[in-house]
């Protein structure tokens, strides 16, 4: 990595996700970078759709006037 792409991370934060990994592993933050990201139990494309589906968001009650 070089020290201009440390340094755009270290003052705005906004570096791509490649980056962001070697400096987690730089870091020996390999656990918690994992940790963002937990395991799906899934077997297929369709099993991962499918758990979306029936986690989907419920929609707010419209306000009456």
């Amino acid at each position: 990595m070089t020290l201009s792409t440390l340094r755009r991370f270290e003052s705005t934060g906004r570096v791509g996700f490649e980056a962001v990994l070697r400096i987690a592993l730089a870091l020996g933050a390999e656990r918690e970078f994992a940790s963002l990201f937990p395991a799906v139990d899934a077997r297929s494309l369709d099993d991962i759709l499918r758990a979306q589906q029936s986690r989907s968001r419920a929609r707010r009650a419209r306000e009456r006037r």
